[in-house]
């Protein structure tokens, strides 16, 4: 209902950083924040179908959660129009970049 009155979203994706990293090991965060605009795609429209088949990998998880994988599962796919990206690894900076990339859209 959210994305229906405003479909600006910003999606985050991280591996867990753990306080128990110890050395090298804080070269293993990685994270993406992406910002852009919403749509919902209901079930029957042509690119949720073309998601739910070829896009989305959902034989693995839906096999085991132990459910049927013999057709996708039903419901709303949201497609997210990149207006940002910014891309997070520590690791970068051994080899002279910044920790955080961005991708901007062009206005």
């Amino acid at each position: 209902e959210n994305i229906k009155v405003n479909p600006k979203v910003s999606i985050a994706i991280c591996n867990q950083i753990k306080p128990s990293w110890k050395g090298d090991e804080w070269k293993k965060h990685k994270a993406a924040q992406i910002t852009g605009v919403a749509t919902i795609l209901e079930p029957d429209d042509p690119e949720s179908i073309h998601a739910r088949k070829e896009v989305i990998h959902w034989q693995e998880f839906v096999g085991a959660l132990g459910w049927d994988t013999s057709e996708p599962p039903k419901g709303l796919v949201i497609k997210v129009e990149p207006k940002k990206i910014e891309y997070s690894e520590s690791a970068l900076m051994l080899e002279g970049y910044s920790s955080k990339q961005v991708w901007e859209v062009p206005k």
